[in-house]
C-alpha cells in the first residue's frame, strides 16, 4: 500500500500542542514507523536541540572523544531506518546535511544545524519531498552581532540597504557578495538575499528564519507545547503561514494533558511564604536592581532552601536554579564566582539557563528556584508590533517556566519543590496548574488532522483490513 504526501504550497504547519511528559516525542517516533513501513518513498528530517535525540557527536573514553561517532534516539528507536546525523568535513554540519539530502537519507539534526540552510538549498529540498518534524519550536527570530560603528558603515557606503518597513537590502551591484572578504557582512548579506532581516532603531539587525524554506518541505510539523506563546507562532502570524493543530499523536501512544496534571497536581509542592516582597525579575529589573533588593531577594531564596531542607533533607546539591548568568557567576566565561544573587543555604545549588530544554540532566532535582520572568525581546516585539503582530507576555513567560519546572524531578513523576520568585507568575502557574483552561490565546481556524495525517488514517484501515 501506497500514499503520498501533499506539498506544502499552501504554506502550514501541523502542530502537535502537548505538555511536557506527555510522551509526544515517542509517540511521533511511533507513527513515523509505520509511515516509513507502509510508504517506501516517505522520507523524514528530524530536527531536535538536544544532540542526545539526534546522535553525532564523539564517544569519550577516559574523558577524551573518540573516533566513534554516538547514536541519538531516534537511530535507536528507529534502527532500520537509519537516521544520519550530519558530519562537518570543514563547511559545516548544514552543508553536510544538504550531502544527505541529495542522496535521500533520512536525517537527523540539532536545531541549530537546521537554521544554517538558506534560500540556495530550496530547489534540492523540494526536489527530495522530505517531511520536516521540529521537536520543539524554532526560534525564529534572532538579533545579528553587528556592532554599531559597521552597522553606520555598511549603511553609509550603500551596502546596506532600507526598503519598506525597515526591511534590509544587500546592493550586490555596490558590493557583490562574493567579493565580500568580511565574515560578518558575508552573513548579513546573505540573511538579506533571504529577505529575512530588518533594522530595529537604526542599531539593530533582526533576522527571521526564512519563509521560503518552510515552503521547500512536503509537511511540515511541530512538537512543542504552548506553541501560541512562542517567536515561531508570531513568525507563521507574521509571514501568513496556516497552523493547524493535531492530536493524531493520541493514537501513537501519547498521554493527555489531564492525566499529566492529575500525576503532578499533589507532587508540585509550591512555597509560598505569608511574607514575601515581589520581584520583577525581568531583564531590565535584574540590570537596575540595588543592593538592598537583591538582599532582599537572597534572603527569601534563603528561607525557601532552608525550608525545603527541614521538611525533605534537601540540599543545594538537589537543587536547579535560573537567574541571568552574570547575577550567578562573577566570571561568565569560566563559570567561577559568587555572583549577587547567590545567598546562604543554596549558593551551590545548579545554575541552569532559563533556555533549557528537553533535557533529562536534571530530573533528579528536587527543587526549583525560578529567578527569572523572560518577556519577549524589546527589539522584537517593537518589530512585530510595526507589522500588527503581538505576543501575549503573561503567556510566553509561563511557558518559559513551565519548560523549566520539567527539567527537575517531577519529569519523572516524583515531589519535586517550586519558588517562583515573580507573585504574578506564580499565579499564573497555579491557575495553569488547577484549571483546564492552559492559556489565554487560541489558534483560529484551526483543524483537527491534516490531509497527510488524514490519509495516513485511511492506509492505517487499510493495512488493517488486508
Amino acid at each position: 500500500v501506497e500514499t503520498k504526501l501533499k506539498p506544502n504550497s499552501s504554506a502550514h504547519i501541523v502542530v502537535h500542542d502537548n505538555v511536557m511528559g506527555s510522551g509526544k516525542t515517542t509517540a511521533m517516533f511511533n507513527m513515523m514507523e509505520k509511515i516509513l513501513k507502509y510508504d517506501l518513498s516517505a522520507r523524514f528530517i528530524y530536527v531536535s536541540p538536544l544532540l542526545k535525540e539526534v546522535g553525532g557527536y564523539r564517544v569519550k573514553k577516559d574523558g577524551k572523544p573518540t573516533g566513534d561517532y554516538q547514536l541519538g534516539r531516534v537511530q535507536e528507536r528507529l534502527p532500520e531506518y537509519c537516521f544520519r546525523f550530519p558530519l562537518s568535513t570543514g563547511e559545516g554540519k548544514t552543508r553536510a546535511m544538504m550531502d544527505l539530502i541529495a542522496t535521500g537519507e533520512n536525517i537527523a539534526c540539532t536545531h541549530s544545524c537546521f537554521q544554517g540552510l538558506t534560500k540556495d538549498d530550496i530547489v534540492i529540498i523540494e526536489r527530495s519531498g522530505y517531511t520536516l518534524i521540529i521537536d520543539e519550536s524554532i526560534d525564529a527570530y534572532d538579533t545579528l552581532a553587528i556592532s554599531k560603528s559597521d552597522l553606520k558603515m555598511a549603511l553609509g557606503y550603500g551596502s546596506l540597504v532600507v526598503g519598506e518597513n525597515n526591511s534590509l537590502t544587500w546592493n550586490t551591484i555596490e558590493q557583490p557578495i562574493d567579493e565580500i572578504d568580511s565574515v560578518w557582512q558575508s552573513e548579513l548579506a546573505n540573511i538579506c538575499e533571504n529577505h529575512s532581516a530588518w533594522l530595529i532603531d537604526g542599531q539593530v539587525v533582526l533576522s527571521e528564519f526564512p519563509m521560503p524554506l518552510l515552503k521547500s518541505f512536503e509537511s511540515v510539523e511541530v512538537m512543542t507545547y504552548m506553541f501560541e506563546a512562542t517567536t515561531m507562532a508570531a513568525w507563521c502570524k507574521a509571514n501568513g503561514v496556516t497552523v493547524v493543530k493535531s492530536d493524531v499523536l493520541l493514537q501513537f501512544g501519547m498521554r493527555t494533558e489531564d492525566s499529566i496534571k492529575s500525576m503532578i497536581k499533589d507532587k508540585i509542592r509550591l512555597y509560598q511564604p505569608k511574607s514575601r516582597k515581589n520581584f520583577a525579575l525581568s531583564y531590565n529589573w535584574w540590570t537596575n536592581a540595588k543592593k538592598s533588593t537583591l538582599d532582599t531577594l537572597t534572603t527569601q531564596a534563603y528561607n525557601f532552601a532552608k525550608s525545603v531542607n527541614r521538611l525533605d533533607g534537601i540540599t543545594a546539591d538537589d537543587m536547579i536554579v535560573t537567574c541571568p548568568k552574570n547575577k550567578w557567576f562573577t566570571d561568565t566565561e569560566t563559570n567561577t564566582g559568587k555572583g549577587k544573587a547567590r545567598g546562604k543555604q543554596y549558593s551551590k545549588a545548579t545554575w541552569v539557563p532559563n533556555t533549557c530544554r528537553a533535557t533529562n540532566e536534571y530530573s533528579d532535582k528536587r527543587a526549583v528556584l525560578y529567578m527569572s520572568n523572560k518577556s519577549p525581546s524589546p527589539m522584537l516585539t517593537k518589530h512585530l508590533s510595526s507589522i500588527d503582530v503581538s505576543m501575549n507576555r503573561t503567556d510566553y513567560a509561563l511557558s518559559e517556566l513551565l519548560q523549566f519546572v520539567w527539567r527537575g524531578c517531577i519529569r519523572k513523576g516524583k515531589a519535586m519543590h517550586l519558588y517562583i520568585m515573580n507573585q504574578e507568575l506564580e499565579k499564573a502557574f497555579s491557575i495553569w496548574l488547577d484549571n483546564d483552561v492552559v492559556y489565554t490565546q487560541q489558534v483560529e481556524d484551526c483543524l483537527s488532522i491534516t490531509l497527510p495525517q488524514l490519509e495516513f488514517k485511511l492506509l492505517l484501515q487499510q493495512v488493517k483490513s488486508a
